[in-house]
């Protein structure tokens, strides 16, 4: 490539910014906060208990490269993420990239195995399976229930209870040997 004479350029050899001047812009306190500042500068409170639990707390956790993980005994170190975070790889597990709409067990479970963590993840998960209108209108419910004629399936309770949630009862005769 041939530059003209005319056209001046530069290579930027080190930053333009120092990076001790920088400040961090919507900091908030999350649930990492005092983690991370112990784990980091071994910043304590100032109770001698909450100081007792942030020490047993901080022993599951490490940092590395200013990201705060999660220790696991047989699993790979958890991400833990902030709510805007966890809130955006919900969404994304459930519905996306990974996404088919599953309940909240497996939603968990995905994002145990995409190597993230927060604290509410499980209540965060329900919550979010339950807002879903595709999982409330399509998801994993009971259309047939078919049973032998047992007392406890053949009765006006049971019945009124399938006809209320939508649910076609069906009998079979029982099988033996």
């Amino acid at each position: 490539m041939v530059i003209p004479s005319q056209v001046l350029s530069f290579v930027q050899v080190s930053p333009l910014i120092d990076c001790v001047s920088v400040q961090e812009v919507g900091f908030e306190n999350y649930w990492t906060t005092l983690i991370v500042s112990y784990l980091k500068e071994g910043v304590l409170p100032e109770e001698k208990e909450a100081t007792r639990k942030l020490k047993v707390k901080a022993a599951c956790f490490i940092l590395i490269k200013d990201i705060l993980y999660k220790r696991g005994f047989s699993r790979p170190y958890l991400r833990c993420l902030g709510p805007e975070e966890a809130d955006y790889v919900t969404r994304e597990v459930h519905k996306e990239i990974c996404g088919n709409h599953s309940g909240s067990h497996l939603l968990i479970q995905k994002l145990n195995m995409t190597r993230y963590y927060w604290p509410t993840m499980q209540k965060d998960a329900h919550a979010y399976v339950m807002a879903c209108n595709k999982c409330q209108r399509f998801g994993n419910l009971i259309r047939v229930f078919v049973s032998d004629n047992g007392k406890q399936f053949d009765n006006d309770t049971f019945r009124d209870f399938c006809s209320e949630q939508g649910i076609k009862n069906h009998y079979s005769s029982p099988a033996h040997p």
